[in-house]
Protein backbone atom coordinates (compact mmCIF):
# COMPACT_ATOMS: atom_id res chain seq x y z
CA UNK A 1 0.00 0.00 0.00
CA UNK A 2 1.18 3.95 -0.80
CA UNK A 3 1.76 6.15 1.79
CA UNK A 4 -0.12 9.16 2.29
CA UNK A 5 2.61 10.90 0.71
CA UNK A 6 3.76 9.47 -2.06
CA UNK A 7 -0.32 9.04 -2.65
CA UNK A 8 -0.53 12.69 -2.50
CA UNK A 9 2.90 12.29 -4.79
CA UNK A 10 0.56 10.14 -7.57
CA UNK A 11 -2.42 12.02 -7.50
CA UNK A 12 -1.33 15.21 -7.98
CA UNK A 13 19.57 18.05 -21.18
CA UNK A 14 29.69 18.82 -16.33
CA UNK A 15 29.59 15.69 -18.38
CA UNK A 16 31.18 17.33 -20.99
CA UNK A 17 29.31 19.45 -23.25
CA UNK A 18 29.44 16.81 -26.27
CA UNK A 19 26.00 17.31 -27.73
CA UNK A 20 27.38 20.25 -30.00
CA UNK A 21 30.34 18.37 -31.29
CA UNK A 22 28.00 15.64 -33.15
CA UNK A 23 27.62 15.03 -36.47
CA UNK A 24 25.03 16.98 -38.52
CA UNK A 25 21.72 15.10 -38.76
CA UNK A 26 19.20 14.50 -41.42
CA UNK A 27 16.46 15.62 -38.92
CA UNK A 28 15.60 18.77 -37.28
CA UNK A 29 16.28 18.55 -33.15
CA UNK A 30 12.46 18.52 -32.05
CA UNK A 31 13.44 17.63 -28.33
CA UNK A 32 11.87 20.67 -27.54
CA UNK A 33 8.57 19.83 -29.03
CA UNK A 34 5.95 19.93 -26.11
CA UNK A 35 4.51 16.38 -25.05
CA UNK A 36 1.04 15.72 -25.38
CA UNK A 37 0.36 15.83 -21.73
CA UNK A 38 2.55 17.43 -18.89
CA UNK A 39 3.83 14.44 -16.08
CA UNK A 40 1.40 13.61 -13.28
CA UNK A 41 3.60 14.56 -10.42
CA UNK A 42 6.92 15.89 -9.41
CA UNK A 43 9.07 14.47 -6.19
CA UNK A 44 12.31 15.83 -4.79
CA UNK A 45 14.67 13.10 -4.69
CA UNK A 46 17.68 15.13 -3.51
CA UNK A 47 19.06 18.27 -1.31
CA UNK A 48 22.22 19.20 -2.69
CA UNK A 49 24.39 22.00 -1.63
CA UNK A 50 23.20 23.87 -4.93
CA UNK A 51 20.03 23.19 -4.68
CA UNK A 52 17.26 20.59 -4.79
CA UNK A 53 16.74 17.56 -7.43
CA UNK A 54 13.31 16.38 -8.37
CA UNK A 55 11.93 13.48 -10.48
CA UNK A 56 8.85 14.20 -12.93
CA UNK A 57 6.49 11.41 -13.25
CA UNK A 58 4.09 10.25 -15.73
CA UNK A 59 1.96 7.20 -13.84
CA UNK A 60 0.03 4.12 -16.81
CA UNK A 61 -2.86 5.50 -17.29
CA UNK A 62 -4.75 2.18 -15.64
CA UNK A 63 -3.15 3.24 -12.98
CA UNK A 64 -4.84 3.35 -9.50
CA UNK A 65 -3.27 5.09 -6.07
CA UNK A 66 -2.67 2.28 -3.65
CA UNK A 67 -1.04 -0.17 -6.23
CA UNK A 68 -2.99 -3.79 -6.50
CA UNK A 69 -2.05 -6.15 -9.02
CA UNK A 70 0.93 -6.74 -11.02
CA UNK A 71 3.65 -4.31 -9.98
CA UNK A 72 4.50 -2.43 -13.23
CA UNK A 73 8.02 -2.05 -14.27
CA UNK A 74 9.82 1.36 -13.70
CA UNK A 75 11.52 3.45 -16.73
CA UNK A 76 14.01 6.24 -15.70
CA UNK A 77 15.36 8.83 -17.84
CA UNK A 78 18.35 10.64 -18.07
CA UNK A 79 18.89 13.94 -20.61
CA UNK A 80 21.17 14.47 -22.84
CA UNK A 81 23.31 18.13 -22.84
CA UNK A 82 26.78 17.15 -22.25
CA UNK A 83 26.03 17.90 -18.12
CA UNK A 84 26.19 21.94 -19.32
CA UNK A 85 22.59 21.92 -20.69
CA UNK A 86 19.36 20.23 -21.13
CA UNK A 87 16.94 19.39 -18.64
CA UNK A 88 14.16 16.64 -17.80
CA UNK A 89 11.49 17.83 -20.40
CA UNK A 90 13.59 16.49 -23.07
CA UNK A 91 12.57 13.16 -22.84
CA UNK A 92 9.01 13.57 -21.72
CA UNK A 93 8.06 12.94 -25.59
CA UNK A 94 9.61 9.18 -24.43
CA UNK A 95 7.49 9.10 -21.16
CA UNK A 96 4.27 9.82 -22.56
CA UNK A 97 5.10 6.60 -24.80
CA UNK A 98 6.02 4.23 -21.86
CA UNK A 99 3.44 5.22 -19.59
CA UNK A 100 0.34 4.26 -21.38
CA UNK A 101 2.75 0.66 -22.33
CA UNK A 102 2.41 -0.01 -18.22
CA UNK A 103 5.57 1.10 -17.23
CA UNK A 104 5.95 4.43 -14.55
CA UNK A 105 8.03 6.77 -16.69
CA UNK A 106 10.23 9.32 -14.86
CA UNK A 107 12.48 12.38 -15.81
CA UNK A 108 15.05 13.07 -13.61
CA UNK A 109 16.47 16.33 -12.61
CA UNK A 110 20.67 16.25 -11.90
CA UNK A 111 22.76 19.26 -11.85
CA UNK A 112 24.60 20.65 -14.56
CA UNK A 113 27.39 22.99 -15.19
CA UNK A 114 24.89 26.39 -16.23
CA UNK A 115 22.90 26.20 -13.31
CA UNK A 116 24.51 24.27 -10.41
CA UNK A 117 28.33 25.19 -11.37
CA UNK A 118 29.21 21.56 -11.50
CA UNK A 119 30.82 18.80 -12.88
CA UNK A 120 30.82 15.18 -14.03
CA UNK A 121 31.23 13.98 -10.65
CA UNK A 122 28.06 15.55 -9.29
CA UNK A 123 26.17 13.82 -12.62
CA UNK A 124 27.22 10.55 -11.58
CA UNK A 125 26.73 11.23 -7.85
CA UNK A 126 22.98 12.14 -8.65
CA UNK A 127 21.90 9.69 -11.29
CA UNK A 128 23.18 6.85 -8.73
CA UNK A 129 21.10 8.41 -6.05
CA UNK A 130 17.95 8.89 -8.32
CA UNK A 131 18.02 5.35 -8.93
CA UNK A 132 18.56 4.10 -5.46
CA UNK A 133 15.69 6.70 -4.26
CA UNK A 134 13.45 4.59 -6.75
CA UNK A 135 14.44 1.11 -5.83
CA UNK A 136 14.30 2.44 -2.11
CA UNK A 137 11.00 3.47 -1.96
CA UNK A 138 9.37 0.53 -4.48
CA UNK A 139 7.51 -1.18 -2.19
CA UNK A 140 5.40 1.27 -0.49
CA UNK A 141 5.30 2.60 -4.17
CA UNK A 142 3.62 -0.37 -5.34
CA UNK A 143 6.74 -0.73 -8.02
CA UNK A 144 9.05 -3.67 -9.12
CA UNK A 145 12.27 -2.97 -7.78
CA UNK A 146 13.31 -5.57 -10.35
CA UNK A 147 12.03 -4.17 -13.73
CA UNK A 148 13.62 -0.90 -13.68
CA UNK A 149 15.17 0.42 -16.90
CA UNK A 150 17.47 2.98 -17.31
CA UNK A 151 17.67 5.04 -20.24
CA UNK A 152 19.08 8.45 -21.75
CA UNK A 153 20.15 10.22 -24.43
CA UNK A 154 23.69 11.45 -25.02
CA UNK A 155 25.22 12.44 -21.77
CA UNK A 156 22.04 11.03 -20.47
CA UNK A 157 22.74 7.75 -21.94
CA UNK A 158 26.36 7.98 -20.69
CA UNK A 159 25.18 8.03 -17.23
CA UNK A 160 22.62 5.53 -17.25
CA UNK A 161 25.91 3.40 -17.94
CA UNK A 162 27.46 4.80 -15.03
CA UNK A 163 24.57 2.95 -13.11
CA UNK A 164 26.48 0.00 -13.74
CA UNK A 165 29.99 0.67 -12.17
CA UNK A 166 31.55 -0.74 -8.88
CA UNK A 167 30.37 1.56 -5.21
CA UNK A 168 33.40 3.91 -4.96
CA UNK A 169 33.87 7.59 -3.36
CA UNK A 170 34.27 9.09 -6.87
CA UNK A 171 30.59 7.75 -7.81
CA UNK A 172 28.50 7.83 -4.75
CA UNK A 173 27.35 10.30 -2.46
CA UNK A 174 28.75 9.57 0.88
CA UNK A 175 24.70 10.20 2.26
CA UNK A 176 23.37 7.70 0.18
CA UNK A 177 22.80 3.89 1.11
CA UNK A 178 24.97 2.61 -0.36
CA UNK A 179 23.85 -1.24 0.15
CA UNK A 180 20.89 -0.57 -2.04
CA UNK A 181 21.78 -1.34 -5.56
CA UNK A 182 21.87 1.46 -8.43
CA UNK A 183 22.41 -1.21 -11.04
CA UNK A 184 19.01 -1.37 -13.79
CA UNK A 185 17.62 -4.56 -15.08
CA UNK A 186 18.25 -3.38 -18.65
CA UNK A 187 19.33 0.12 -20.19
CA UNK A 188 18.02 1.58 -23.53
CA UNK A 189 20.76 4.45 -24.23
CA UNK A 190 20.83 6.71 -27.50
CA UNK A 191 23.68 7.54 -29.02
CA UNK A 192 25.63 8.03 -25.50
CA UNK A 193 29.57 8.26 -24.75
CA UNK A 194 30.85 5.16 -24.13
CA UNK A 195 34.62 6.13 -24.04
CA UNK A 196 35.50 9.01 -22.96
CA UNK A 197 39.49 8.64 -23.36
CA UNK A 198 38.78 7.73 -27.01
CA UNK A 199 36.75 11.28 -27.84
CA UNK A 200 39.75 12.52 -26.05
CA UNK A 201 41.97 11.03 -28.78
CA UNK A 202 39.34 12.23 -31.49
CA UNK A 203 40.16 14.83 -32.83
CA UNK A 204 37.36 16.19 -33.81
CA UNK A 205 36.12 16.44 -29.93
CA UNK A 206 39.52 16.62 -28.42
CA UNK A 207 39.66 20.66 -27.71
CA UNK A 208 36.24 20.47 -25.74
CA UNK A 209 37.48 17.15 -23.88
CA UNK A 210 40.68 18.85 -22.92
CA UNK A 211 39.05 21.68 -21.69
CA UNK A 212 36.13 20.17 -19.88
CA UNK A 213 38.62 17.58 -18.00
CA UNK A 214 40.41 18.44 -14.69
CA UNK A 215 44.04 18.23 -14.81
CA UNK A 216 47.24 19.85 -15.35
CA UNK A 217 48.08 17.76 -18.71
CA UNK A 218 46.89 14.75 -21.01
CA UNK A 219 47.56 12.12 -18.64
CA UNK A 220 46.24 13.69 -15.61
CA UNK A 221 43.49 14.45 -17.68
CA UNK A 222 42.66 11.15 -19.28
CA UNK A 223 43.14 8.92 -15.48
CA UNK A 224 39.88 11.64 -14.82
CA UNK A 225 38.21 10.63 -17.59
CA UNK A 226 38.71 6.82 -17.17
CA UNK A 227 37.21 6.80 -13.76
CA UNK A 228 34.23 7.60 -15.52
CA UNK A 229 34.38 5.89 -18.99
CA UNK A 230 31.66 3.21 -19.60
CA UNK A 231 34.03 1.26 -21.59
CA UNK A 232 36.70 0.83 -18.69
CA UNK A 233 33.82 -0.42 -16.53
CA UNK A 234 33.22 -3.55 -18.61
CA UNK A 235 32.62 -6.14 -16.92
CA UNK A 236 30.95 -9.76 -16.57
CA UNK A 237 26.74 -10.10 -16.07
CA UNK A 238 26.37 -6.36 -16.75
CA UNK A 239 22.22 -5.41 -17.63
CA UNK A 240 21.11 -6.11 -21.04
CA UNK A 241 21.21 -2.57 -23.38
CA UNK A 242 19.85 -1.81 -26.80
CA UNK A 243 22.55 1.05 -27.94
CA UNK A 244 21.05 3.44 -30.55
CA UNK A 245 23.05 5.16 -32.90
CA UNK A 246 23.32 7.23 -36.37
CA UNK A 247 25.38 5.92 -38.36
CA UNK A 248 27.43 9.50 -38.88
CA UNK A 249 27.68 10.18 -35.30
CA UNK A 250 31.12 10.74 -33.73
CA UNK A 251 31.15 8.34 -30.93
CA UNK A 252 29.84 5.44 -33.03
CA UNK A 253 32.94 3.34 -33.39
CA UNK A 254 34.27 3.46 -29.94
CA UNK A 255 31.25 1.80 -29.22
CA UNK A 256 31.52 -0.97 -31.64
CA UNK A 257 34.32 -1.35 -29.53
CA UNK A 258 32.45 -1.14 -26.53
CA UNK A 259 30.02 -3.34 -27.83
CA UNK A 260 32.38 -6.46 -28.89
CA UNK A 261 34.51 -6.80 -25.65
CA UNK A 262 30.81 -6.63 -23.89
CA UNK A 263 29.61 -9.45 -25.62
CA UNK A 264 33.03 -11.23 -25.29
CA UNK A 265 32.32 -11.78 -21.60
CA UNK A 266 28.97 -12.61 -22.21
CA UNK A 267 26.52 -9.54 -21.93
CA UNK A 268 23.88 -9.14 -24.32
CA UNK A 269 24.30 -6.15 -26.27
CA UNK A 270 22.19 -4.94 -29.50
CA UNK A 271 23.48 -2.29 -31.11
CA UNK A 272 20.97 -0.14 -33.88
CA UNK A 273 22.52 1.86 -36.42
CA UNK A 274 20.33 4.09 -38.36
CA UNK A 275 21.72 5.19 -41.82
CA UNK A 276 22.63 8.72 -43.02
CA UNK A 277 21.58 10.36 -39.37
CA UNK A 278 24.49 11.34 -37.34
CA UNK A 279 24.37 12.66 -32.83
CA UNK A 280 20.56 13.33 -31.76
CA UNK A 281 18.65 11.55 -34.92
CA UNK A 282 16.62 10.18 -32.26
CA UNK A 283 14.86 13.30 -31.49
CA UNK A 284 13.31 13.86 -34.98
CA UNK A 285 10.45 12.01 -37.03
CA UNK A 286 10.52 9.46 -37.87
CA UNK A 287 13.42 8.08 -35.73
CA UNK A 288 11.39 9.27 -32.55
CA UNK A 289 8.86 6.93 -32.94
CA UNK A 290 10.81 4.55 -34.53
CA UNK A 291 13.58 3.80 -31.85
CA UNK A 292 10.37 3.92 -29.32
CA UNK A 293 9.19 0.80 -31.03
CA UNK A 294 12.61 -0.68 -31.36
CA UNK A 295 12.96 -0.32 -27.24
CA UNK A 296 9.36 -1.23 -26.76
CA UNK A 297 10.37 -4.67 -28.81
CA UNK A 298 13.62 -4.75 -27.00
CA UNK A 299 11.53 -4.60 -23.66
CA UNK A 300 9.54 -7.04 -24.47
CA UNK A 301 12.09 -9.52 -25.23
CA UNK A 302 12.96 -9.63 -21.84
CA UNK A 303 9.98 -10.13 -19.92
CA UNK A 304 10.19 -6.30 -18.77
CA UNK A 305 7.22 -5.10 -20.89
CA UNK A 306 3.82 -7.42 -21.91
CA UNK A 307 3.74 -7.56 -25.56
CA UNK A 308 1.27 -5.06 -27.35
Amino acid sequence: MLNQTLVMFLMAAALLPLMILAAPTATSDTSRVQPTRQPDKEIVYKKTPQGELKLFVYLPTDWKAGGGGEKPPTILFFFGGGGGGGGPPQFFRKAVYSAPRGMVAVCAEYRISSVHQTGVKECVLDVRSAMRFLRKHAGEWGIDPEKIVAAGGSAGGHLSATLTFPNSKETDEPTDDATISCRPQAMVLFNPVMDLVAAFEDVKTAEIMRRNAPGDGDEEKKRFLRTYSPIEHLAKDLPPALILYGDQDTFLAAARVYAEKSRGLGNKIELSITPNVGHGFFNGQPWHGETLKKADAFLVELGILNSQ
